[in-house]
C-alpha cells in the first residue's frame, strides 16, 4: 500500500518575504531622497518633513519604533549627502 505525500505547509509570507519587502521599502524611500535637489535635502527638519508622506506612501513593515523613527534612522546618514 503507498503512503500518501506529506507536505510541509509554508505559511503566505515567510521570513525572507518579509526582509525582502522591508529592503524594497528602504531602498525606494532612500531612493526618492536622494533624487531630491541638493538644497531640499540638507536638514533635519527637511528630512522630517519629508518622512510624513513617505509613511503615508509605504506600508512600512511592523516595528517596535514608529514608522517615522524608521525612515528618519534610515535617512540620517544621508542628510546633506551630495
Amino acid at each position: 500500500m503507498a503512503r500518501p505525500a506529506i507536505r510541509k505547509v509554508l505559511p503566505s509570507h515567510s521570513r525572507r518575504e518579509i526582509y525582502v519587502a522591508k529592503s524594497n521599502v528602504r531602498r525606494a524611500i532612500i531612493r526618492e531622497w536622494m533624487s531630491l535637489a541638493r538644497e531640499k535635502r540638507q536638514s533635519d527638519r527637511q528630512a522630517f518633513a519629508f518622512t510624513k508622506p513617505a509613511v503615508e506612501r509605504y506600508d512600512l513593515p511592523r516595528s517596535r519604533r514608529t514608522p517615522h523613527d524608521v525612515v528618519m534612522a534610515w535617512l540620517r546618514p544621508r542628510i546633506g549627502r551630495p
